[in-house]
């Protein structure tokens, strides 16, 4: 097999470049920095200390005020956001909840889908009422019973809302009357525990 080859000659030429110390980048002078650094200094100058809270020379309010505010602020800020919590006492009278609570002792309230309830434990009495509860009793499909011992369990202990209303938002949502009944239990004490043998 013949290989064509053509000779090339290549011949090296070199060139010289000059360079120029004056062009090369270095460091600036410190006259020439431009007036950057001062005007970041100057915003930094113009923050305040923020005082101490235990500095019994300046008129302060105390940790106690400065934290209610805080938490007024986010409340606020929560109820134009989203619309709640509402304070219980916007929705209630706050007479009204007193008496429930010399009534009851304890009453409790739950906010579910933007809607405010307000309820207290069942008594033992209560508990037994729901448990006898002929009606009930005779439900043959387990399901259905249990449903239904929800929806009694939620009218023995919800004290507010009550009534067509209460009804009707059970009707508008399936998951009212066993979430608001589950928390009605938990808190009437049953709830899991756990026994040891001593």
């Amino acid at each position: 097999m013949d290989n064509n080859f053509t000779d090339v000659e290549f011949t090296k030429d070199t060139v010289d470049i000059p360079l120029e110390a004056e062009r090369v980048p270095g460091p600036m002078p410190v006259e020439e920095i431009p007036e950057v650094a001062p005007q970041v200094q100057k915003k930094r100058g113009r923050r305040k200390a923020t005082p101490s809270l235990m500095d019994d020379n300046m008129n302060q309010k105390t940790e106690d005020e400065q934290l209610k505010e805080s938490v007024d602020r986010v409340m606020d800020t929560m109820r134009e956001r989203y619309g709640i919590p509402v304070p219980a006492g916007e929705v209630v009278p706050k007479e009204q909840l007193n008496a429930w609570k010399k009534q009851y002792n304890e009453i409790y309230r739950t906010d579910l889908n933007g809607q405010v309830y307000i309820w207290h434990k069942l008594r033992r009495r209560d508990y037994i009422e729901v448990m006898n509860d002929e009606t009930l009793n005779s439900i043959e499909n387990t399901d259905l019973r249990i449903f239904m011992r929800q929806e009694k369990i939620l009218q023995c202990g919800i004290l507010y809302p009550t009534g067509e209303e209460l009804e009707r938002i059970v009707d508008e949502n399936a998951g009212v009357a066993g979430n608001i009944s589950d928390e009605i239990m938990l808190a009437s004490g049953f709830r899991p525990v756990r026994s040891e043998k001593i």
